[in-house]
């Protein structure tokens, strides 16, 4: 076997691999930035409880208003 050849079919790989790779790692940044925003968590059952309050509230002094 041609020690040449072997070399450039390696070299050729490398290329090859290097382009793959740095597609991955552009995609990668784009799934990050994606991710980037604030991730929303349920809320609990007390704090529900005392914002529904809040809000029958609200809206009792706009209807008093009316």
């Amino acid at each position: 076997m041609d020690l040449l050849k072997v070399l450039g079919e390696m070299h050729q790989e490398r290329k090859r691999l290097e382009t793959i790779i740095s597609s991955l790692e552009a995609m990668q940044g784009r799934a990050e930035n994606s991710r980037g925003r604030r991730e929303l968590k349920g809320m609990a059952p007390a704090a529900r409880k005392a914002a529904s309050q809040r809000m029958k509230r609200y809206w009792a002094a706009r209807k008093k208003q009316e």
